[in-house]
């Protein structure tokens, strides 16, 4: 035991079953990549608060969890871990454990934050750019998104990748005065199951307005809520013109036509998208996808 309290990385799979009374003798541990069962995630969640040295985390949660607060506790023990610069929580059973309030988590030198197996309720009073400044790796799931949480992500200075994954759309919108720059050094945007919304609120301003260093962006395009908005012709209230032109080099958009005729999923790929993405921002490599589903 002895030596053990002195290991410094530690990687186990769900063949090496680490007990949590184990793990929080290992107060040297600088990384660490762990299955946690659900039998005992309480008290793996103590644990994980003991290791104040902490760097690297990432943890498979390899069962369904229904009580949350197993959950909720492993986000709120991160307060604890004043070195950690990154968090990767997944799921082996590809289920989401819902997340509902949770406490408060302020690491400063966090840099990589994926919680896509945690669905929050509401976006995070706590991820913001006072208590995470240092943040450029965000994969989040939200079930609801205001105006205000896109801009307050739009704030974060050093965030460069961002995969959100919410049940409503993502408007993307400046909201302040003319000098307000968001998404400053953004380079990657994924919103695989919203519709992106880019609203500059009237405001007159450059191209660099909103995400100026943008290549990649991947979004959802669902025809049936563009036909009852009237808004089939979208492209300028999609607003990509509001986005950095030279930078952008990749956009895929998934089109559910569910509920819709094909004549308006024709003006929307051929009418809309494909003459704007390719003519309008000269775009190269543009991938469109028809989903259909009834």
């Amino acid at each position: 035991m002895g030596l053990l309290t002195k290991l410094m990385c530690l990687r186990a799979n769900r063949i090496y079953r680490v007990s949590a009374g184990l793990i929080g003798k290992l107060t040297s541990l600088q990384e660490m990549w762990i299955e946690s069962e659900m039998d005992d995630r309480t008290q793996f969640v103590k644990a994980l608060g003991k290791l104040t040295k902490l760097r690297v985390l990432r943890i498979r949660l390899s069962n369904y969890e229904p009580d949350e607060r197993p959950n909720r506790g492993l986000l709120d023990c991160l307060h604890n871990l004043h070195k950690i610069q990154m968090v990767d929580i997944y799921a082996s059973s590809g289920k989401k454990s819902v997340m509902w309030e949770v406490g408060h988590v302020s690491p400063k030198c966090l840099r990589h934050l994926c919680l896509q197996t945690l669905k929050f309720c509401r976006f995070p009073m706590w991820l913001n750019s006072s208590f995470l400044p240092n943040l450029c790796y965000l994969e989040l799931q939200v079930m609801a998104l205001m105006v205000q949480d896109m801009e307050t992500l739009g704030r974060l200075p050093e965030l460069n990748y961002l995969k959100l994954d919410s049940d409503y759309i993502a408007t993307v919108s400046t909201g302040g005065t003319s000098g307000d720059v968001y998404f400053l050094k953004l380079r990657i945007f994924k919103a695989p199951r919203s519709f992106v919304w880019f609203d500059l609120h009237n405001i007159i301003c450059n191209e660099k307005a909103i995400m100026p260093s943008l290549e990649s962006l991947k979004f959802t395009v669902h025809v049936r809520f563009l036909r009852d908005a009237n808004l089939l012709r979208f492209d300028k209230q999609l607003g990509f013109g509001n986005l950095g032109r030279i930078s952008l080099q990749k956009v895929k958009a998934d089109i559910y036509c569910a509920g819709a005729h094909i004549k308006e999923v024709e003006e929307v790929v051929s009418g809309t998208l494909e003459e704007y993405l390719f003519k309008e921002l000269k775009l190269t490599s543009t991938v469109l996808v028809l989903i259909s589903k009834r």
